[in-house]
């Protein structure tokens, strides 16, 4: 079956990474002032109703947010495909129109905080980055314990003490194994309150 790369609204990030916030507002508090990055992010950047465009355009905080996904690349097996932008283009429209706005897309200053890279081979220092994203790359792109040991390392490696790894997953059974790896490579596994979402936080050292 393919499958179709498209971006997602704050609103999908709210319910999938942030859902103990109920305001947009409460949800860009939390984040002034850190750094965030998206791994796997998708044609997020394309799409003016994202978290990151949302966060970007917000002149009142200071919220560094950066986009990583291979296919930024454009190159072989690594690229979106006509049908990836298609299904976004669509996806944007339908959304303004759902939100009745009449006038021009909002401004998308993510294009210029996106990067093209693996997860296993992040480009950022060590201890340099406080939240990190998955939405749906752990456990659905993701499945081989070996590649999920190598992420769950290289996050370890980028994330600052009390950094936090917000995991949302479509597959229930990818859960132990990624707990057990998070507890080995000195992560604190969150209590499941939410189905589908699993928070990491880097144990002090």
């Amino acid at each position: 079956m393919e499958t179709i790369s498209t971006g997602r609204t704050l609103e999908e990030y709210t319910e999938r990474v942030f859902p103990e916030f109920k305001t947009k507002s409460e949800l860009l508090d939390y984040l002034n002032g850190k750094t965030i990055v998206d791994v796997g992010s998708g044609l997020t950047h394309k799409n003016p109703y994202s978290l990151i465009n949302e966060g970007l355009r917000d002149k009142n905080r200071n919220i560094k947010y950066i986009n990583l996904e291979p296919k930024l690349a454009g190159k072989g097996d690594f690229k979106f495909t006509f049908k990836d932008k298609l299904a976004e283009k669509s996806r944007v429209l339908i959304e303004k129109l759902d939100r009745q706005e009449l006038f021009r897309f909002p401004e998308k200053p993510a294009k210029k905080m996106s990067v093209a890279a693996m997860a296993e081979e992040l480009p950022f220092g060590d201890s340099s980055v406080d939240i990190l994203l998955s939405v749906g790359l752990v456990g659905y792109w993701i499945t081989d314990l070996n590649d999920l040991e190598k992420i769950i390392k290289e996050f370890s490696r980028v994330l600052k003490q009390k950094g936090e790894v917000r995991i949302h997953y479509v597959k229930p059974e990818i859960v132990e194994p990624l707990t057990q790896l998070a507890k080995v490579w000195d992560f604190n596994v969150g209590a499941n309150k939410y189905t589908g979402f699993v928070k990491l936080t880097k144990a002090n050292q």
